[in-house]
C-alpha cells in the first residue's frame, strides 16, 4: 500500500490505520517503520535487478525526459527508455529519477484557473469551449450581478445564444480531432502507421460538409480540412501505401 499509493512510512503508525486494522484483523501485528523501510529497500533492489536484466536484453532504445509530480506534491525529473522487444511490443523503463527543487508548473502559471485557447497547446480550444459551456449558468449569474461587474462591461462580455450554439457545434467537430490526437500520442503502441489512415478518415468522413451543418460549422470544417491537408502533404511519400 505504501509503495503503490505513495504513502509515507509513518502511515503504519497512524491511529487511523491502527483502528482500521483492529476492525479488519484484530490479531494482525502491524510492522514497525524500520521493518517497512527494510522491506521497501528489498523490493527496490529486486526491481532494480529486474530492470538491469531487461536492459541487458535490449539492443537499442530511445531516451525521453519527463516531468512528474507525486501525490505529495514533489516534483521529479525522470529519464525513460522506450524500446521494442523481441515480440514487437512497445515497452518503457524508468532509468533515473531526480527530485527537482521547483515545481515544473510553477513558472509562468496564470493566477486564474481558466482553460484558455493557446495555439501552442493541442486541443486547448476544445477544452476552453467545454469549460465555458459547463459554467454557462455561473457566467450568466456573474454578468447579471451589478455588484460584481459594471453593466457596460457585462454587455461587452455577454455571450449570445447564437455564440453558445456555435460553440456547441464546434465542440462536436473538435471532439473527434481530440480523440485522433490522443490515439497518436499513445506511448503504449507504435502510432506512425496510424497517421495516414487517421488523416484520411478525418478528411473523408469527419470533416466532410453536409447540408445539416450551420454556416459557422461549414466554415470551420473547411478551415480544419485545410490544416489536415497540410499534414497529408507532409506525410506524402511514394514509398508509402496510397490511400
Amino acid at each position: 500500500m505504501i509503495a503503490i499509493n505513495q504513502l509515507p512510512i509513518s502511515f503504519v503508525s497512524s491511529e487511523g490505520f491502527k483502528d482500521f486494522m483492529k476492525v479488519i484483523e484484530p490479531n494482525y501485528s502491524i510492522p514497525s517503520r524500520g521493518s517497512i523501510y527494510y522491506r521497501l529497500k528489498m523490493a527496490y533492489n529486486q526491481i532494480r535487478e529486474k530492470l538491469s536484466l531487461e536492459i541487458s536484453k535490449i539492443c537499442s532504445f530511445a531516451l525521453t525526459i519527463d516531468a512528474w509530480t507525486s501525490a505529495a506534491v514533489k516534483s521529479y525529473l525522470i529519464v525513460n527508455a522506450h524500446f521494442i522487444n523481441d515480440e514487437w511490443m512497445l515497452g518503457r523503463l524508468q532509468l533515473k529519477r531526480k527530485i527537482v527543487r521547483y515545481s515544473n508548473n510553477v513558472f509562468n502559471m496564470r493566477t486564474a484557473g481558466s482553460l484558455l485557447d493557446d495555439i501552442t497547446r493541442w486541443n486547448s480550444t476544445l477544452f476552453m469551449c467545454k469549460r465555458l459551456l459547463q459554467n454557462r449558468s455561473a457566467i450568466a449569474a456573474v454578468l447579471a450581478d451589478k455588484s460584481v461587474i459594471a453593466i457596460k462591461k457585462a454587455q461587452y462580455l455577454e455571450i449570445t445564444e447564437q455564440q453558445w450554439a456555435t460553440m456547441d457545434a464546434m465542440i462536436k467537430v473538435l471532439q473527434l480531432l481530440h480523440i485522433a490526437t490522443e490515439v497518436l500520442f499513445s506511448d503504449k503502441e507504435v502510432t506512425i502507421s496510424m497517421v495516414r489512415p487517421i488523416i484520411r478518415g478525418l478528411l473523408n468522413f469527419h470533416l466532410n460538409i453536409n447540408m445539416a451543418d450551420s454556416l459557422a460549422t461549414q466554415l470551420f470544417k473547411c478551415l480544419k480540412s485545410e490544416n489536415v491537408t497540410v499534414l497529408v502533404f507532409l506525410y506524402q511519400n511514394k514509398d508509402l501505401i496510397k490511400f
